[in-house]
């Protein structure tokens, strides 16, 4: 695992109408789609979503930022799908 250190930049952006992002300013590569932003404390913030190519810096000054979908967006798209959905994972056997 390949862990890098930021912070949280800018906590609400708005990517599209109803779109909910945060920035973050650690180093997300392509393929980190989908994986975790941790706090400090170990707990999961959001997940990783796509570069933001400065589209969020009004000042035009930018330095990499990239953008995650908050964790309560997270929680909240689980459980709209009900006790009974079941999620398809992985399990390498």
């Amino acid at each position: 695992m390949v862990m890098q250190q930021g912070a949280v930049t800018s906590e609400t952006v708005t990517a599209l109408p109803g779109e909910r992002l945060f920035l973050f300013s650690a180093i997300s590569r392509p393929g980190n789609s989908g994986g975790p932003v941790m706090s400090e404390d170990g707990y999961v913030v959001g997940l990783c979503n796509v570069d933001a190519r400065g589209e969020y810096c009004p000042t035009g000054a930018f330095s990499p930022h990239y953008c995650g979908i908050p964790g309560q967006i997270v929680v909240d798209a689980v459980r709209s799908l009900g006790p009974g959905i079941q999620l398809p994972f992985e399990d390498y056997e």
